[in-house]
């Protein structure tokens, strides 16, 4: 898709002619478009600045990467972070499977289990980020 198909997409879904969205959208953010401007939009010839991106978002409840048909991306996890939440929900009995608690050999277990593989990704990590020592 595009922006210019998103942009629309996102105004139908919320049931609103072109004139309704011009009005309301105005209003909502003191701005000053004209109707030209949201059909130049719908129809790719043309693109907010910054400023009106972020208030379309908002306006869209919607990302600006979404309305510029970016891809979407995952905000990275860090493991130590992870392994540690589910070590303490471990220690304070929170952690289930299936719904049954988990018996304090399965934890100990599993506690050992999560820092074998960290160490593992670590030693992974390290060697597939290192730079090698390359002769000229």
């Amino acid at each position: 898709m595009s922006f210019g198909s998103n942009f629309k997409q996102l105004r139908e879904a919320k049931g609103l002619t072109q004139k309704q969205l011009l009005q309301d959208f105005n209003q909502t953010f003191s701005r000053n478009y004209t109707a030209a401007a949201i059909s130049q939009y719908e129809n790719d010839k043309r693109i907010p600045e910054t400023a009106a991106l972020t208030d379309f978002a908002t306006y869209f409840n919607c990302s600006v990467d979404y309305l510029l048909d970016l891809p979407a991306t995952e905000s990275s996890t860090d493991l130590l972070v992870l392994f540690e939440q589910i070590q303490q929900k471990l220690h304070q009995g929170t952690l289930t499977i299936n719904n049954t608690p988990i018996d304090d050999e399965t934890k100990q277990l599993l506690i050992i289990s999560l820092q074998n593989n960290l160490t593992l990704c670590k030693a992974l990590a390290k060697q597939n980020y290192t730079p090698r020592n390359r002769s000229h």
